[in-house]
């Protein structure tokens, strides 16, 4: 036990097993109702505390396109962010440590090169399998789900663009549906179209279920 205990410890296994017992302690932590929840939004992410998390995240990407658009890749901001974090941690961890077990094994040591097969492992699997869980996720529980609405219902509104700006590819705009709730709904716009910023009014004019995005058009220009 000793022993093992020393392995977890060595500088090559600690960067895999930390963020697993970072992830085992955030999960003690919410189970006695003591963890932080980034944004309060671990139950449907409908209203005003998924907006806040999307905001944060916005605050953090919009100088980096291609970091939103990474972001977007794993479903941040369809599921809430404590669980994207979680289960990328939790996979890179478990990856890495086995990589490194194998290595081990294998040399009878552990050549301090290989950390950074380990490493790609660990990413690889961490980002396929965080791509491939949140997005069952966001299937069995959609951001935009309200208590009796649907997307189509949403169309003809007013929202605000709570992204960087609003690409033919992606953005991010809150709206307030006829219950009163707040959403954040991914959305576009039409190739050509005048690029709406942070800040700006949107009318949510069509609904591409192909990439669960709604089609936009500024107000100003409507």
């Amino acid at each position: 036990m000793i022993e093992f205990l020393k392995d977890l410890s060595l500088w090559y296994n600690l960067i895999f097993t930390l963020p697993i017992l970072l992830v085992i302690l955030y999960l003690i932590l919410q189970i006695f109702g003591l963890a932080l929840d980034f944004g309060a939004d671990v139950d449907t992410d409908v209203g005003e505390a998924d907006v806040d998390v999307d905001t944060d995240v916005d605050a953090d990407t919009d100088a980096f396109p291609a970091l939103e658009r990474a972001l977007a890749f794993i479903n941040v901001g369809k599921v809430p962010l404590t669980i994207v974090i979680s289960t990328f941690m939790l996979f890179w961890g478990i990856t890495g440590f086995a990589c490194n077990g194998i290595v081990q094994q294998a040399f009878g040591s552990f050549p301090s090169v290989f950390i950074l097969v380990s490493c790609g492992a660990a990413f690889v699997v961490g980002i396929t399998a965080t791509k491939f869980l949140s997005g069952v996720i966001a299937r069995l529980f959609p951001e935009v789900e309200t208590y009796s609405s649907n997307n189509e219902a949403l169309l003809g509104l007013t929202a605000q663009v709570v992204s960087g700006q609003v690409t033919p590819k992606f953005g991010r705009a809150k709206v307030k549906d006829q219950y009163g709730n707040v959403l954040t709904v991914f959305c576009k716009i039409v190739e050509g179209k005048e690029v709406p910023k942070r800040g700006d009014e949107v009318v949510l004019i069509d609904y591409d279920a192909s990439d669960n995005k709604f089609e936009v058009a500024r107000m100003d220009v409507e």
